[in-house]
């Protein structure tokens, strides 16, 4: 037991706490903090200043220490403790770079555990889940994105969608090619998207000329925003394909 009770701001280690807090990477680091407690066994002690000056060294050395994705993932663990649960896509993908991260850590002080005898003694028995950072890497991209290929479902449906895409942009500039050649359409104008759909910005004295939906129209009432019918059919394919 620490006397007097306030001993810490006496010392004012109070704001050493606060400012240490301030450079934590992630939650876990401050609740480290918080739980800090004074310690009085020599032997400890000399081990933590021993610790402590080899840090110093390593945060000044050429080889950095790779710790640019330390975040806090024990709520996510928590719930995937019920059987039935699973991560999001975003929640995977934060694994992925945790893992990463813990293997990079692993790494350097087995690679420099010459010139940091007690940080490697200290990582040494980390474990390394290669297993699971392969099959995160079969499913998402580096950048956190499902792959095409994740799946042969997944695959075949982002083809469709691809091959539709294709499909819509190769009608609708046939469609303006022919409005802008009979007049309906300024020279100037362009494919539009309106509500996530591809239309043709149509002068409304021709509205009628193209048989589709209209969308939408300018502020003036000049200039109305028709998605054809030839192409309905597709964007719905593209939508429930997207869905």
């Amino acid at each position: 037991m620490i006397y007097p009770s306030n001993f810490e701001e006496k010392i004012g280690f109070d704001k050493i706490r606060q400012k240490l807090k301030s450079l934590c990477l992630s939650s876990l680091g401050t609740k480290l903090v918080d739980e800090m407690e004074f310690y009085t066994e020599y032997e400890y002690l000399v081990k933590v200043l021993r610790l402590n000056d080899e840090m110093k060294r390593v945060l000044t050395d050429s080889d950095t220490l790779p710790i640019s994705h330390c975040i806090d993932l024990t709520q996510v663990l928590s719930r995937l403790r019920i059987e039935g649960t699973y991560p999001d896509i975003e929640e995977l993908y934060k694994f992925r770079l945790v893992l990463n991260t813990i293997k990079g850590i692993y790494n350097y002080f087995k690679r420099n555990k010459d010139k940091y005898p007690l940080w490697w003694e200290e990582t040494n028995e980390i474990k390394i889940y290669s297993s699971i950072e392969e099959q995160i890497d079969k499913i998402l991209s580096s950048d956190g994105r499902i792959k095409d290929n994740a799946s042969h479902q997944l695959q075949k449906i982002r083809s469709k969608i691809q091959s539709i895409n294709i499909e819509i942009s190769k009608r609708m500039q046939q469609i303006m090619a022919s409005a802008k050649a009979s007049g309906w359409v300024d020279d100037t104008a362009s494919v539009n998207v309106r509500d996530g759909r591809l239309v043709i910005p149509l002068d409304s004295a021709h509205k009628r000329k193209i048989k589709g939906f209209i969308y939408d129209e300018s502020a003036t009432g000049k200039t109305v925003y028709i998605e054809p019918a030839e192409i309905v059919e597709l964007n719905n394919d593209l939508k429930e394909l997207e869905h």
